[in-house]
């Protein structure tokens, strides 16, 4: 689904990507959910930075900014490192 809302966003669909990338959040947060431990956490903070790089795509600069940043945190907890984040920033 990541990728789906990442070719939809890479296509000018950002507004059609932004709820791809929120189903899998809401994915990962449901109680019945499969996927947990450090594998959901690190699908939680792609996601929210998916939807950073969304807003952005859109114009929403505060929420894009907001999304970032708390996938910054995210990362930072879970040991991630913040250069692999960026680094997974399409160029341009």
């Amino acid at each position: 689904m990541r990728l789906y809302g990442l070719a939809r966003r890479l296509i000018g669909r950002a507004e059609e990507a932004l709820p791809q990338h929120k189903r899998i959040i809401a994915f990962l947060d449901a109680p019945e959910c499969p996927v947990s431990g450090h594998v959901a956490d690190v699908f939680r903070a792609r996601a929210t930075q998916a939807i950073g790089l969304d807003c952005a795509a859109l114009g929403r600069w505060r929420e894009a900014v907001d999304h970032h940043r708390s996938a910054r945190v995210q990362s930072h907890r879970i040991g991630l490192a913040a250069r692999k984040l960026l680094d997974a920033l399409p160029a341009g």
